[in-house]
């Protein structure tokens, strides 16, 4: 956008008649134009995030660019995969004083079991998310330019994911 382009100190001294146009002048129209240079300069950076961040969508590639660009840039190594709940393998049922997976329902050749309680996955989930330790360590490289990475990705995630999606983080 050429509004953006725009030197806002020129502009200021040619607004200036030719006769006004003295150091000490030109200095005071340098420092009352001060906020509005610097309302440019952030509206510049916003712009640039913003069309960083429209690049992204909620595609498995995309998602998996923009979180290995945010949070591990040289080795690249968040995977994002399919939960095995979504992957036709079926899921366990868990029943409190029993130590085994009973099946409760089969469809064709695959196995599909209902869960029962929070730990063992009542709360289904599309993708899975594998980051590595080191990447969301509170004391790692990546938490003094981050604030906290965990946070990060989580925002990063809630932001790029359809809403209709759940994900589970896993630590490799």
């Amino acid at each position: 956008m050429r509004i953006l382009e725009t030197d806002i100190k020129r502009l200021g001294v040619l607004i200036l008649p030719t006769c006004l146009r003295r150091p000490m002048l030109i200095g005071l129209v340098y420092y009352m134009l001060t906020p509005l240079y610097t309302l440019l300069g952030l509206l510049k950076d916003w712009r640039k995030e913003t069309l960083h961040r429209v690049r992204y969508n909620g595609q498995t590639v995309n998602l998996e660019l923009c979180l290995n660009d945010k949070l591990d840039s040289t080795l690249r190594r968040i995977r994002i995969t399919d939960s095995s709940m979504s992957s036709g393998r079926g899921y366990n049922v868990y029943q409190r004083g029993v130590n085994y997976n009973d099946m409760v329902l089969r469809r064709g050749d695959m196995p599909c079991v209902f869960l029962a309680g929070r730990e063992s996955g009542s709360q289904i989930c599309d993708f899975v998310v594998n980051v590595p330790r080191d990447v969301v360590d509170t004391k790692g490289p990546n938490y003094n330019k981050l604030g906290d990475p965990s946070k990060t990705l989580m925002t990063l995630l809630d932001r790029y994911k359809l809403p209709s999606k759940n994900y589970v983080i896993r630590n490799s």
